[in-house]
């Protein structure tokens, strides 16, 4: 096993040591398990005085929602900590990445850059100078309808919006 490390400086003249590791084609070639594999993790680490790092302390915990995972916060009360947007250079779009929080406990990322969540973020963002948290007392809701693909096709397609009805 190969080990090697360069001492930088960054903007903040702190150091900081990359740790590059080259483990040769023998060493990899005994892998024949999850655990021969652990086994290794567990030894490299320890060569830089480390433990192994588990992918639950990676990343900040929230799940991320795909566009039919939103149906999740369909009605579902949840508080909105965050919103971060963003563009897309390939699609030429906008869209925002939210993070929120679930009356029952669960923490979920979602994107959009519809007419629906974007739109309401945007104009919120827009008219208070800056993200404001908000609690989505019936969560979102959805506008399901049919119209053309880019060949001319009909097909079904969906709006997310934070639902902002009140009750009478």
């Amino acid at each position: 096993m190969t080990t090697s490390t360069e001492m930088e400086t960054n903007s903040a003249a702190k150091e900081v040591t990359p740790f590059r590791l080259d483990l040769p084609v023998p060493v990899l070639a005994k892998i024949d398990s999850f655990g021969a594999a652990f086994a290794l993790a567990q030894e490299i680490a320890e060569t830089v005085g480390q433990k192994v790092v588990f992918s639950d302390e990676l990343g900040d915990g929230f799940v991320g929602l795909d566009r039919n995972g939103k149906r999740e916060l369909l009605g579902k009360r949840f508080v909105m900590i965050s919103a971060n947007f963003g563009h897309d250079e390939a699609t030429q779009s906008d869209f925002v990445v939210c993070r929120v929080v679930t009356v029952d406990d669960k923490k979920y990322r979602f994107a959009d850059g519809s007419t629906g969540v974007y739109a309401q973020i945007r104009a919120m963002v827009d008219d208070k100078g800056g993200f404001v948290p908000i609690v989505a007392n019936k969560g979102l809701r959805v506008s399901e309808y049919t119209t053309q693909d880019a060949e001319g096709k009909t097909i079904k397609a969906s709006t997310f919006y934070i639902d902002e009805s009140v009750d009478d």
